[in-house]
């Protein structure tokens, strides 16, 4: 059996990461106009990788490498053919090249066509599951230790990104693109496992730069060229783009200062846009110390900037901080009151490195892909949507004193968060995402529910302490029943993909309070969870007993990113385990 689906939808580091975390042994064919390829594995490693122009044994391995004169290895070549010998003993019997230099070799082969394969932007894969390799695929050219796939899946992402600028007019489509669309091989998907994981089999199927000053206009740090950025070219479309969800506006942002540090600039260039419309003033950076001097010129004028970090901030050389999440740490230890607002690329983990490192909130940074293909418009204004929330919620947090904002006890919020965050990415937690979102989300609210999201119906699955205020128990939750757009906490946050802080506004919004209690509550909190570029799961919570103000949610927004991370990688690794089932049956 295979898997099989295209690279536009499933980029190869997602692929090679899906496969490790899975332990399956198989081959990854890759068929691209700029090449042809496969990568074998064994037990989630490794062990060898060959393109269509590349060698074909381990003679022409040295040959490309130059490790002996052509004339010496063509005769050992010769030899070995003649004797029925090993070329790999002959050659360690006449020649300095001992199995330790050949291991060298080979690997360094695999990693550099790997790396190759992430060049190529466009095509086919498919995975066929099995545990020896295949018809052409020479032993002598496969590694006796495999490789970390996902080490090689970072690295080529990296490669990959800082290699790819956007060619001017590569957005000027001359027909309309076909739509977007999935793998349709892979049959599992995320509300099968929410049924599951939550016991709900039996719901009914209906359901659901800078220069020195600061009066400049921003610029890119000095030193770093502009690469060009295509624009979006609009196309002809029967889909209207993407709005702001309905009864809101763009947060008013217009005496902001924002602080961005990225090392892409396509994706620095995109916030900038994404920030164009709310007449904020916007500083990008490439360099995490050019951006960090910045937000201390405007601290000095007694100004605090939001600063927007991402997966993909460079480390800072000046103070030693080697990622977003000790950066932050570190701006937070200085000047508590800067708000902090971190972009996760999709499939990047989050946990933060300190409590003060925890960021008030959460948005998605999106790849180059998304940002260059002229058919992910729609995807690029909903994520600045999205990016335009994060920041009005971050500057909402703003005046408030930050020691109460956090965790009662100094470091309680950190342990709870790592504890949850490592058992989402634990593979024998893959029946559990949900109920470790809730009971998680408990400890902060006093009621919490999730509703699953299914063919723009929403139905309770899960609930704890809806009772204290006459609200459902998990059996009566699962009865309601209500289409997911009726309330406006629903219809908002499943627009805005970001979540809300709101009182009733609507009668959507009453009758579900009413449902849920035995009265209003005077705010609520409301989070989506997503799976697949698509929202399957929205989280409610209030504190309607005691009527205590919500607390801070910048961790449990921390934990819903990293259950939308678990619901993917559960869909795919069911995927593989059901390939293999039908293999082996």
């Amino acid at each position: 059996m295979s898997l099989v689906g295209s690279l536009e939808d499933l980029g190869l580091g997602e692929i090679l990461q899906i496969v490790s975390l899975s332990g399956k042994s198989g081959v990854l064919h890759i068929r691209s106009r700029d090449g042809e390829g496969r990568i074998l594995f064994r037990s989630g490693m490794i062990r060898g990788a060959l393109v269509k122009d590349g060698p074909r044994d381990l003679c022409e391995l040295l040959a490309a490498a130059g490790a002996l004169p052509a004339a010496e290895l063509e005769a050992l070549h010769r030899e070995a053919q003649a004797e029925g010998a090993p070329l790999e003993a002959l050659l360690a019997a006449r020649t300095a090249l001992d199995g330790a230099r050949i291991d060298e070799l080979r690997e360094r082969h695999v990693e550099t066509t790997v790396l190759r394969m992430f060049s190529w932007q466009t095509g086919d894969f498919s995975f066929e599951i099995r545990d020896e390799p295949g018809e052409g695929e020479v032993e002598e050219l496969l590694l006796r230790a495999g490789l970390n796939a996902q080490f090689l899946a970072l690295e080529g992402t990296r490669l990959r990104d800082e290699g790819r600028r956007p060619e001017p007019g590569a957005d000027d489509l001359a027909a309309e693109p076909e739509e977007i669309e999935g793998p349709v091989e892979l049959q599992i998907t995320v509300l099968e496992l929410v049924d599951e994981e939550l016991g709900t089999d039996a719901l009914p199927e209906a359901l659901p730069d800078d220069g020195p000053s600061l009066d400049d206009e921003p610029t890119l740090t000095e030193g770093k060229p502009r690469a060009p950025v295509a624009e979006a070219v609009p196309v002809a479309s029967a889909k209207a783009p993407p709005v702001e969800p309905e009864g809101t506006s763009p947060p008013r942002l217009e005496d902001a200062v924002v602080v961005a540090v990225d090392r892409e600039l396509a994706a620095l260039e995109w916030i900038k846009r994404a920030l164009a419309q709310t007449s904020a003033r916007v500083h990008i950076f490439q360099r995490s110390e050019e951006a960090i001097n910045r937000i201390r010129q405007y601290v000095a004028r007694a100004e605090f900037p939001i600063v927007v970090l991402t997966t993909a901030t460079p480390p800072d050389p000046v103070s030693g901080a080697r990622d977003w999440s000790e950066i932050a740490a570190r701006l937070r230890a200085q000047v508590p009151q800067v708000p902090i607002v971190l972009l996760a690329a999709p499939g990047a983990p989050v946990v933060p490195v300190s409590e003060r490192a925890i960021p008030d909130a959460l948005a998605t940074r999106p790849d180059l892909t998304v940002l260059s293909d002229e058919r992910a418009r729609e995807r690029r204004e909903s994520l600045g949507s999205e990016l335009r929330g994060a920041l009005g919620r971050a500057r909402s947090k703003q005046a408030a004193p930050r020691s109460a904002a956090r965790a009662p006890e100094s470091g309680e919020a950190l342990r709870g968060l790592r504890e949850v965050s490592a058992r989402l990415r634990d593979p024998s937690s893959r029946g559990d995402v949900l109920r470790l979102v809730i009971d998680y989300a408990a400890g902060s609210f006093e009621r919490v529910a999730i509703f699953m999201v299914r063919d723009g119906e929403a139905q309770g699955v899960a609930q704890i302490g809806m009772a204290a205020a006459g609200g459902p128990d998990d059996v009566d939750l699962r009865t309601i029943r209500f289409p997911a757009e009726e309330p406006g906490w629903f219809r908002k946050v499943a627009a805005s993909r970001a979540p809300l802080r709101a009182s009733p506004g609507d009668e959507g919004d009453r009758d579900l309070a009413n449902r849920l209690g035995r009265e209003q509550p005077g705010e609520v909190y409301v989070a989506p969870i997503e799976s697949g570029q698509r929202v399957v799961a929205i989280l409610y919570a209030d504190n309607l007993p005691s009527r205590r103000p919500l607390p801070d949610s910048s961790a449990l927004e921390v934990v819903l990113h990293e259950a939308g991370l678990a619901l993917e990688r559960a869909v795919l690794e069911r995927a593989l385990e059901e390939a293999e089932g039908e293999r082996k049956g």
